[in-house]
Formats: structure tokens, sequence, C-alpha cells
């Protein structure tokens, strides 16, 4: 049996990772091997492709969780539908703002209008 507090014991992390994030503590074992591969893909591909997944994976799971709410609504369970619902409708609302982040960040870095329209514009 692992020892309580032990996130090196844990399957995922994630809540150890959250209480040491809340406190200010570094992150240790999985929670820190994530951690260096986040930093990892931001050195390698920037930060708009962690934008960019990060707005796919929340849409990914709220279009899970809105299958388990039409479900549970078919099958007349309430309690799953309430809960399924609230998560569906949170992880939509922070999937469209990731999405809204997606759109600012591929405006702020995209092509500029000259050079959509083939015309080159030097800069001195």
């Amino acid at each position: 049996m692992a020892e309580k507090g032990n996130q090196n014991a844990t399957k995922n992390g994630a809540e150890g990772a959250l209480k040491k994030l809340n406190t200010g503590r570094a992150l240790i074992g999985i929670a820190k091997e994530m951690q260096d591969e986040v930093e990892d893909a931001y050195q390698l591909e920037g930060i708009e492709t962690i934008i960019l997944e990060g707005a796919k994976g929340l849409e990914t799971v709220a279009r899970l969780f809105k299958n388990a709410v039409m479900a549970a609504a078919e099958k007349g369970d309430l309690d799953s539908f309430d809960r399924y619902a609230a998560r569906y409708g949170w992880l939509q609302s922070k999937s469209l703002l990731a999405w809204g982040q997606v759109q600012k960040t591929q405006k702020e870095n995209g092509p500029t209008l000259d050079a959509i329209m083939g015309k080159e514009v030097k800069h001195e």
C-alpha cells in the first residue's frame, strides 16, 4: 500500500501536482516528468502548438461528455444526466475560451495581408 501523500505512488499524479502548484512547491514524480515534457514541447514547437493541443483536448472531452448527457437523457437517468451536464457545461465553456485563444494566436502570428495578396513588403 502506498504511503499517504506519496505522489510517486499515484496513478496520474494530478491531485498531488495541483496541491503542489497551489502551495508553490516544486513538482515531483510523474508531475515533474510531465512538466519536463511540456517545457520540451514549448521549446521545440512553440506556444501556438500547446494552445492548439489544449483546445483540441478540451473540445474532444466536451464532446464525449455531451454524448454521455444525451445517453443519460435517453435512459432517464437523471443523476447521471445532472453530473454529465455539469461537466459538459464547464468543459464546453473552457473549450470555447481555448478556441478563442487559438484564433487570437493565429491572427497575431499568421501571415500579413500583403503576404496573402502576394506582395512583398520590405522592412528596414
